[in-house]
């Protein structure tokens, strides 16, 4: 019963491409992901709106809408003609688990299979179970391990590898 009520509320949800009178209202959203990853990011950088909004004319940007409120976002680019690589994928707290990632993941698929792509890549963070288990479930695999490090971190440690 609770497996028909979710996805009735996903068919209520309509995704759409964003356009540039939608950036204020993604730039809200993006705010609100970066606040939460933030809680699992371990790198030494964080990313910026601006970086974000750079991206936006080389990939393709979907929102999520719940009647009247934008509910969610995905951004994807080509990292290679051939690879897509989703940037980014958020959905407000109150409407997860109801499909609305799912959807936009496969609108994200559809775009770029129609430019060409066969192959499409993300990044999650370590300790984001609840992303980690949505990738999987779309058929992505891990295939690599990322690390990170400050410069200025790696020239202490390297240099004082050389001096042993």
């Amino acid at each position: 019963m609770e497996r028909a009520r979710l996805a009735s509320e996903a068919r209520t949800v309509r995704v759409r491409r964003a356009t540039d009178a939608d950036l204020p209202a993604l730039r809200i959203l993006w705010q609100e992901y970066a606040a939460e990853v933030a809680r699992f990011r371990r790198t030494p950088w964080t990313w910026t709106w601006d970086d974000t909004r750079a991206r936006l004319p080389r990939g393709a940007a979907f929102l999520a809408d719940a009647g009247d409120e934008v509910i969610g976002f995905a951004i994807a680019s080509r990292s290679r003609a051939d690879i897509g690589h989703v940037d980014d994928l958020y959905v407000r707290p109150a409407h997860r688990r109801r499909g609305v990632a799912t959807v936009m993941l496969h609108h994200l698929a559809r775009v770029l299979g129609e430019r060409g792509v066969t192959s499409v890549a993300l990044d999650v963070d370590a300790d984001n179970s609840a992303a980690r288990a949505l990738y999987e479930h779309a058929g992505f695999v891990q295939y690599a391990d990322r690390f990170a490090t400050k410069v200025d971190m790696l020239n202490r440690r390297l240099g004082r590898a050389r001096r042993a």
